[in-house]
């Protein structure tokens, strides 16, 4: 789509997976250390430690604190790259706690992590990880057990825990500090970046290039996006698709395409071209199926308390399809109706020319 983009920030690398072979072998690992049940702190524990992640106002940081017999010991903050992610934060926090922890425990000592990241303690969990940080947790969990005990468990957030509070309350200290401790671009900061340039041209492209009738009911693609989050069923059916476009069986378009008739309606005495914007809210020839349509319409307009304008009555019915109930569907069935009537008509004057 045009000239290359570079995608990542100056001077900084992506944070790759790891390949399966420098995961550790699944014998080597056991899920009994990891915990997503709600535990408060381990009474039995020589340390208890907390970690956690904080994103605010576009700055990443993270943070734990480690307790002694109910004493604090340690506690530590850390700064990501703007652009990381909470659930880099959250196992940052994990990874470096876990550093400090290896060189503290004695043997027979037991440590227990508690962390508020479900997801962080799911992909620790995983046999023949990619996920960089995970395969260097499982690697100093493994490292530790070997002589000590740590465990890693689940503690609900901002539910009155002292110590996930206080690391909460680091996290968000951490937002301040001006030296990084982890700067690799995320995958999902790459991907929302291609989704946006993606978006830009293609935004581009419909601004200059989709024809003019199309633009009557979409005016940009902002509203066909919103229009097709809300019912794909909507710009999908045939029928509609057909009068957005001025792709159907209109006048124009088969005079244009198939050198046959001309564009003006013959459907009535008003000399307009017979576009899908006539045929739906001005020819007469439609006024019983119009009228329903307008009804309901009125009823979205009171229902919601909104004032959509008369000269954007395409986007208006299009806007009312956010509601999916009957009188929509009623909507539907009276567009539905209308292009049976121009495809048999259609049909009907082809086969009376051939019989002449």
């Amino acid at each position: 789509m045009g000239e290359r983009h570079d995608f990542l920030p100056p001077d900084r690398e992506l944070e790759d997976k790891d390949p399966f072979n420098l995961s550790l072998h699944p014998h080597q690992l056991t899920d009994n250390y990891l915990s997503l049940e709600q535990k408060g702190n381990d009474e039995n524990a020589t340390y208890n430690a907390y970690t956690d992640g904080s994103k605010m106002d576009e700055e990443t940081g993270a943070a734990y604190a480690v307790f002694k017999e109910g004493i604090l010991i340690k506690e530590r903050k850390l700064k990501l790259a703007r652009y990381c992610s909470v659930y880099q934060a959250e196992m940052l926090a994990i990874r470096e706690c876990l550093v400090f922890l290896e060189k503290i425990t004695k043997p027979g000592e037991r440590a227990t992590i508690h962390t508020d990241s479900q997801s962080a303690i799911m992909t620790i969990k995983q046999r023949k990880c990619k996920d960089q940080m995970a395969n260097e947790i499982q690697y100093l969990i493994t490292k530790i057990n070997g002589q000590s005990q740590v465990n890693l468990t689940w503690v609900k957030g901002h539910a009155e825990s002292t110590g996930n509070e206080y690391a909460d309350y680091l996290a968000k200290q951490s937002l301040k500090l001006k030296k990084e401790n982890y700067d690799k671009v995320p995958r999902s900061y790459l991907k929302a970046r291609v989704k946006e340039q993606i978006s830009e041209e293609m935004s581009t492209l419909y601004t200059g290039k989709i024809n003019n009738i199309t633009k009557k009911w979409l005016p940009d693609l902002e509203t066909a996006n919103k229009i097709n989050k809300a019912d794909p069923y909507i710009i999908g059916n045939k029928a509609i698709a057909a009068f957005i476009t001025g792709h159907g069986y209109f006048n124009p378009h088969i005079s244009r395409i198939y050198n046959q008739g001309e564009p003006k309606c013959d459907l009535c005495d008003l000399c307009a071209d017979q576009t899908s914007t006539h045929i739906l809210w001005e020819c007469p020839f439609f006024s019983d199926q119009r009228n329903r349509i307008r009804d309901q319409l009125d009823y979205y307009k009171q229902e919601h308390n909104v004032d959509l304008q008369n000269n954007a009555q395409n986007e208006e019915l299009l806007l009312r399809a956010q509601m999916s109930d009957k009188k929509w569907i009623t909507i539907i069935e009276n567009i539905k109706s209308i292009y049976k009537y121009l495809i048999n008509k259609y049909y009907r004057d082809k086969q009376n020319q051939q019989d002449t």
